[in-house]
């Protein structure tokens, strides 16, 4: 079986998961690695994602590009990194929507859906995207896109 490379080693991961290397500086690595054919590495790159407290902006419209990634957890984590930026990422709602409206998988519109939950003063195609979410024959979609638009109505 051929294995995917990973854009970080297992060592470099446990380094940004510890502290010792800074996160920010990994991010783009760390959305590739999670296409990884190892599922330990994959947890890994997520669990320093995890620590990210805010996308440096600069990354941002990189970032974007990889909502509508065939990979669920790599577009999840992008609208999730995204959604970091607060009131910044008003300008990356359209990726997050695309995300939502487009990608195959129900968990990843799930988490587009919670990602425009946190962007305050979402635009009218985002809210149009949401009320149709909120019609999903998925209830946890359902959930999740009635309450980001209840978040926006106040």
């Amino acid at each position: 079986m051929i294995q995917s490379p990973s854009a970080l080693s297992l060592p470099q991961l446990q380094d940004v998961v510890a502290g010792k290397e800074p996160v920010a500086e990994h991010v783009l690595d760390l959305l590739q690695t999670l296409q990884d054919s190892e599922e330990e590495t994959r947890a890994w790159a997520s669990d320093a994602l995890q620590t990210l407290e805010l996308l440096p902006a600069e990354l941002a419209p990189t970032v974007a590009t990889y909502c509508l990634n065939v990979h669920p957890p790599v577009a999840a984590w992008a609208c999730k990194l995204l959604a970091t930026l607060g009131s910044g990422a008003a300008e990356f709602q359209s990726a997050i929507v695309g995300c939502l409206n487009d990608h195959p998988s129900v968990s990843t519109k799930q988490q587009a859906a919670l990602s425009l939950a946190e962007i305050p003063g979402l635009s009218q195609a985002s809210l149009d995207a949401l009320k149709i979410a909120s019609s999903s024959s998925d209830p946890g979609l359902q959930r999740l896109a009635t309450t980001a638009l209840k978040n926006n109505s106040g």
